[in-house]
């Protein structure tokens, strides 16, 4: 999962990333180096984010297809942190 698609996810939930760690058990920080494509999610956070994601594409009724076309179009590489 591609940091453009988790930042699509959160907006479409209509949350912050401070309350989006705060459900997922993860710092502010953690959100943003996600959504930036700093650090990958993995895990159980990854678990988590894409039952997320179920429930945002549910409540928005836009097709999961197009987002992740989306998604990919807009994703951008960062440099690793050493």
């Amino acid at each position: 999962m591609n940091g453009v698609l988790i930042k699509e996810i959160r907006l479409v939930l209509g949350i912050t990333q401070l309350e989006l760690g705060i459900q997922m058990g993860v710092d502010r920080r953690t959100i943003q180096r996600w959504e930036r494509g700093e650090t990958e999610i993995n895990g159980p956070a990854e678990v988590l984010m894409n039952q997320l994601k179920t429930e945002a594409f549910r409540a928005s009724g836009v097709p999961e297809i197009r987002l992740k076309k989306e998604a990919k179009r807009k994703r951008k590489k960062w440099p690793k942190r050493n």
